[in-house]
């Protein structure tokens, strides 16, 4: 009983000091969790994966999308009108093999 009482007057103590704010109002979520490295996290920082994106004399741009850890899941070279295209679908590729890859335990 004596535990329960602790970790309660733990607990109102620690969402009284949050003054409102919403990681506060639940209590223990008080702690920074902030990254050294405040830049965005890109579909191009996942490891394993060889993104290439690259204009053709055409005015067309290729992706070609190495997995490094399954060639069979590497995409064939693709072609699109403008740069914009072809790094939407190089996100959404990679997106897409990632989960496949976190859903069978490969990564």
């Amino acid at each position: 009983m004596l535990v329960r009482e602790i970790l309660k007057e733990e607990a109102f103590s620690y969402s009284a000091n949050a003054g409102g704010s919403q990681t506060g109002a639940a209590g223990w979520g008080m702690r920074s969790m902030q990254s050294m490295n405040t830049d965005p996290f890109s579909y191009e920082d996942i490891p394993g994966f060889d993104v290439d994106i690259y204009p053709t004399t055409s005015g067309k741009y290729h992706v070609q999308i190495g997995v490094g850890f399954d060639d069979k899941l590497s995409s064939p070279l693709m072609t699109f009108a403008n740069e914009e295209e072809a790094r939407h679908q190089a996100r959404k590729y990679v997106e897409k093999v990632h989960r496949i890859a976190m859903a069978r335990g490969i990564i």
